[in-house]
């Protein structure tokens, strides 16, 4: 059976030994026809009125809309996932790698989420020390692999940081995110002089 984004459905949750299980209402965050019924799982969240530790940087939302607008309703919010799942559909297309309009439409919906995460989190007690709402937190992946989540995340305007143990993964990411943004926008380089080397090419 699949449920709908925001549904209320009553699911087993296990004790904390982990032995026993008792039903409790939990949301469903995930969209059905994008991911419940293709993946036959869903993505939900659990309703209790438990009180947990607090988290650095939580933050209550008093006011939804003050936030930036974003899911005010069900109807609004699907909308708004729609247009957002439009962005990423021509962002993992091949040959929009390089499409500048298409990273620029991502782009600014990254500056526009971090705008409201900015004013949303405005009155937290470190708010000017982490929330500057004129420059993008930075990318860190403490176990970048081959470096394809910094690389992306590079592309899509945000400073990255890459980290691994494996000295073959490192140098790929030197050369995929360390090395190039330092060249930049610079002319090519190379062992023949311009006029030399545009001889050679039609030699």
């Amino acid at each position: 059976m699949s449920f709908e984004a925001f549904a209320v459905v009553r699911v087993p949750f296990p004790f904390t030994e982990q032995t026993t299980t008792k039903n409790r209402p939990a949301l469903i965050l995930s969209s059905a026809p994008l991911f419940n019924r293709p993946a036959g799982h869903s993505v939900m969240a659990m309703i209790t009125s438990a009180a947990n530790a607090p988290w650095p940087l939580d933050c209550p939302i008093e006011d939804l809309a003050a936030a930036g607008g974003r899911g005010i309703n069900k109807e609004k919010a699907a909308i708004e996932r729609e247009r957002l799942f439009g962005i990423l559909e021509w962002l993992v297309l091949w040959e929009n790698t390089n499409n500048e309009t298409v990273l620029r439409e991502a782009r600014e919906e990254i500056w526009k989420s971090w705008r409201e995460t900015c004013a949303l989190n405005k009155n937290h007690p470190q708010a000017a020390e982490l929330l500057n709402p004129d420059k993008l937190p930075a990318f860190h992946d403490p176990f970048a692999g081959g470096g394809a989540l910094p690389l992306e995340a590079q592309r899509l305007g945000l400073e990255s940081y890459a980290s691994e143990l494996n000295p073959v993964a490192v140098t790929i990411n030197k050369a995929m995110i360390e090395i190039p943004p330092k060249f930049a926008g610079r002319k090519p380089v190379g062992p023949f002089a311009a006029g030399r080397e545009a001889k050679r090419r039609h030699a």
